[in-house]
């Protein structure tokens, strides 16, 4: 969503351990200089962040304090937290 202008911003929320962070920033990296609209991505990224949550719980109730405009949820069965999400624009499963 950070192609949408280069207020945005976008927040990456990952939760548990073992996640390659390196490998994620390397990805986020590669997409934004493949985007026709990769020069605003990159500026909204240059204010986004990462949140390590300790659990799916506890990345559940950040996201709901934060209230994302758009919320995409990427885990194995990711339907099943959809009735905890209680404050998202739209939401998404990945």
């Amino acid at each position: 969503m950070a192609e949408h202008g280069p207020d945005s911003q976008v927040v990456l929320v990952i939760a548990g351990d073992g996640v390659d962070i390196k490998a994620i920033e390397e990805e986020i990296t590669k997409q934004c200089n493949s985007l026709p609209r990769g020069e605003f991505a990159s500026k909204a990224l240059s204010h986004s962040f990462t949140v390590f949550a300790h659990d799916m719980v506890e990345a559940v109730t950040f996201s709901n304090l934060y209230a994302p405009e758009h919320l995409i949820i990427n885990v194995e069965d990711a339907q099943k937290w959809e009735s905890f999400i209680e404050n998202a624009g739209e939401l998404f499963f990945s």
